[in-house]
């Protein structure tokens, strides 16, 4: 059942991405044509409001996540293009600080009264950035990083893959000592963020990603002979590159 779910989770997650590129080039076509479109649809900060609400898509647009809080700072600064006289946005900076606090406040308890009854549920925040990597012994990763970054060293004797995400932040696995299965599913999406694994050279990497103005690079060293374990990456890349190496 998990597994099913988690599959059908990715399947949604390209979907979503998918029906906002078809929607992007659509109105992009109509104003090739000439077709009268309101200038603000193509301003910046309707990435903002695009990349939150993919995200948002991805986790069911439960209130706890980063994508709420993307998705008001586009909308508040797209009105300054809508509604050119309205000066709103001396009030950016205090609404998005007072939003924050909140989200941080009401998400995090909510976040932890679910993980007491799910304990594999997609939906952590890791809020502070690191320099140093935090040992872990967890089975499965479920980590979402906003404007920030994690370093993680994975201890696990039954690791089995899980999902992470970064939102304009970095995410930095450490899977040497981690013992999978022959083939493990790991999710990554990142949106002008970064991934960097770090496993044995004797595992086969598969990538799955969905890449947009993005890339994989594998820096690992190649040997003679068969991969002994399998390990699949799935996901959606947006602006945003994924670098393996053997080493930190």
């Amino acid at each position: 059942m998990k597994n099913h779910f988690y599959n059908s989770h990715s399947q949604s997650s390209k979907f979503v991405v998918g029906a906002f590129l078809v929607a992007f080039g659509s109105v992009f076509f109509l104003k090739q044509l000439g077709t009268i479109l309101p200038d603000w649809i193509f301003k910046w900060p309707m990435i903002l409001i695009i990349v939150g609400l993919i995200t948002g898509a991805k986790h069911q647009y439960r209130y706890d996540q980063g994508w709420l809080i993307i998705t008001l700072i586009g909308f508040i600064f797209l009105t300054k293009y809508i509604f050119p006289d309205l000066h709103i946005v001396r009030f950016i900076w205090p609404v998005v600080i007072i939003t924050a606090g909140v989200w941080i406040i009401f998400g995090k308890q909510s976040f932890r009264r679910e993980k007491k009854d799910k304990p594999y549920y997609y939906s952590s925040l890791e809020d502070e950035e690191t320099d140093h990597a935090t040992d872990s012994t967890e089975e499965r990763l479920d980590d979402v990083v906003v404007f920030g970054a994690i370093k993680k060293t994975i201890l696990s004797k039954n690791f089995r893959g899980g999902e992470a995400v970064a939102i304009f932040g970095g995410v930095e696995l450490n899977l040497v000592n981690a013992e999978i299965p022959n083939r493990m599913e790991l999710e990554i999406t990142q949106i002008f963020g970064g991934t960097k694994l770090i496993i044995p050279s004797n595992w086969e990497v598969v990538s799955e990603v969905v890449t947009i103005f993005g890339g994989m690079e594998d820096k690992r060293r190649r040997l003679n002979g068969s991969f002994d374990k399998t390990l699949v990456l799935q996901g959606t890349s947006i602006f945003g590159g994924i670098e393996i190496h053997t080493y930190a």
